[in-house]
């Protein structure tokens, strides 16, 4: 298995965590989250109780 040098890892988070982009594509995920975290429950709630037909299961 192959080790790796936590500090160079730290520090390649580093550098990328202070690219423009990155900070872009952070904050788009950040506001992405709650509306993923809905639907998925929500389909969760319909996979589990509604039929096709849109009938509730007995």
């Amino acid at each position: 298995m192959k080790k790796y040098n936590i500090q160079s890892i730290i520090d390649w988070l580093y550098r990328i965590s202070t690219l423009k982009w990155f900070n872009y594509l952070q904050d788009a995920l950040i506001a992405a989250f709650p509306i993923i975290v809905v639907n998925g429950f929500l389909e969760t709630i319909l996979q589990a109780l509604m039929t096709d037909n849109g009938f509730l299961r007995a």
